[in-house]
């Protein structure tokens, strides 16, 4: 099985890599909000979009006022203030973990933190605001030793190195992988991350920004937001402490320059902070999250579609979002964003700029997908997980 899999990448990398390198323009919009669930020991989810799952079980925070005095510098939101009085909260969870000792596969059913480490004495340290961040580094990290990766567990299952047994589901067979910056969390799945270095590898060099095939994706994503045909601006609302916060709103809205034109940089040619940017569209609309020990956590139910060229030959579009970082006044960072397409889509995506190859790509595709088995075929995912890193600059939006 391993060497089918390394053969189906080359053959899929060569593929996407001749259909999409001289694409420039971006494109695709969409929102979606998260309704929350309780805890389930395994959810594929129906397609097109899987449930959320037992990460956000339980989670009930209200809705807040998202695009209200927006700014980096804290406009003022309606609501009371209660002078730094504390206040205790249980905060949802949202990590799981196997039973201890169980073997791999195993269902993550098991809190990872208990409900008196999840009671929060929590303090009001300013009256409810709204803060804007722009996304300044994305990046699509490949697979690393050790069994880290970027993204979530998405289907409630930990399968460690994968299942050798004959009647192991697509889900069970696949690798499974720990946070590297989220301690605990468990049961990572992110499959693309399996396919970056071989996509790099076949790329043309000259083609690529540094003039490196290592780190090309990365790369061209760094040089989409600098040029400002990649400007993702993240909006929390309600924040009255960034330590802890039962309750704030996260909302994804596509950016633009006024005018025109790229937008400012620093001498490393990074996204400068403190930019104002006019709202091009809703990625996703505004959605209940927290803020637990200083990490912003938020689910959302909906469509992520990346502002982004079919040519950096990634996923587009980004079902049910999972999205953390650590979230001061001035930043977003060590943020994390993971996700899963279907197959489906991602075929019609290649199909986009190379006709013809359909059968082939999904083919491929079917071989590495590992969400959402098939009720026809277990052995047959219908979704592809990603994991991306990210961090994010102080920002301004109209």
């Amino acid at each position: 099985m391993g060497d089918r899999r390394f053969l189906c990448f080359c053959v899929m990398a060569a593929a996407l890599c001749f259909a999409g390198c001289d694409e420039e323009d971006p494109g695709g919009t969409d929102a979606g909000s998260d309704a929350g669930g309780p805890p389930t020991p395994r959810d594929a989810g129906p397609p097109p979009i899987p449930d959320a799952g037992p990460r956000d079980a339980g989670f009930d925070a209200g809705p807040g006022d998202a695009g209200v005095d927006a700014g980096f510098d804290g406009g003022m939101d309606a609501g009371p203030f209660d002078g730094g009085l504390a206040m205790t909260v249980t905060f949802p969870p949202r990590d799981f973990r196997c039973t201890a000792g169980a073997m791999r596969p195993c269902v993550t059913d098991q809190n990872l933190r208990t409900e008196s480490e999840r009671t929060i004495d929590v303090t009001r340290d300013m009256p409810p605001r709204t803060y804007t961040y722009a996304v300044a580094a994305w990046t699509v990290p490949e697979a690393s030793v050790g069994r880290t990766a970027a993204g979530f567990n998405i289907d409630s299952l930990d399968s460690g190195d994968g299942s050798t047994a004959v009647d192991a589901d697509c889900e069970e067979f696949s690798q499974d992988f720990r946070s590297l910056r989220d301690p605990g969390h468990e049961g990572i799945d992110n499959a693309m991350q399996g396919l970056v270095g071989t996509i790099e590898g076949l790329l043309d060099a000259s083609t690529c920004p540094s003039g490196s095939a290592a780190g090309c994706l990365d790369d061209l994503i760094a040089e989409a937001i600098a040029d400002g045909t990649f400007l993702v601006l993240i909006e929390v609302s309600g924040v009255d402490s960034f330590d802890y916060d039962e309750s704030v709103t996260v909302a994804l809205y596509e950016g633009s320059v006024a005018g025109g034109g790229a937008p400012m940089v620093d001498p490393s040619g990074r996204l400068a902070p403190g930019q104002t940017f006019d709202t091009a569209s809703t990625l996703l609309a505004p959605t209940p999250a927290d803020i637990f020990d200083g990490r912003l956590r938020v689910r959302f139910g909906g469509r992520l579609v990346l502002p982004m060229t079919p040519s950096l030959l990634l996923p587009l579009q980004l079902d049910s979002p999972e999205v953390r970082a650590t979230a001061s006044p001035t930043t977003l960072e060590l943020g994390v964003l993971g996700a899963t397409t279907a197959v489906d889509v991602l075929v019609t995506q290649v199909a986009a700029v190379m006709p013809g190859i359909e059968d082939t790509v999904r083919s491929v595709l079917e071989s590495v997908a590992d969400i959402d088995p098939s009720a026809a075929d277990p052995y047959i995912c219908q979704r592809l997980s990603s994991g991306y890193f990210f961090d994010a600059v102080s920002a301004s939006r109209r």
